[in-house]
């Protein structure tokens, strides 16, 4: 009779690890003050990690290069996370 096992020791500890890494993670975010939170960074310097929420700014970005022709700079307008326009520098 052939079963097929999700629990096996090896998947226990793969686990394992990564809750850990994820309770590493959050507890160094968690420790800094609240404006000074990025919700990303490293864990010992070596393991990237990212808790942000995906914005629509890649692709914003990449819809505004494509209605420019592909023109440097045309996305100055939505360099900022909030997308609040940024000052023009034309007169």
């Amino acid at each position: 009779m052939s079963c097929i096992t999700i629990f096996t020791p090896r998947t226990i500890l793969w686990s394992a690890l990564l809750v850990f890494l994820v309770v590493v993670a959050l507890r160094e975010q968690l420790c800094l003050p609240a404006p000074e939170r990025t919700w990303h960074g490293r864990i010992c310097g070596r393991i990237p990690y990212v808790f942000r929420l995906p914005t629509a700014k890649p692709y914003t970005r990449r819809v505004l290069e494509e209605a420019d022709g592909g023109a440097p700079g045309a996305t100055a307008m939505w360099d900022r996370l909030d997308h609040q326009p940024v000052s023009s520098p034309l007169p």
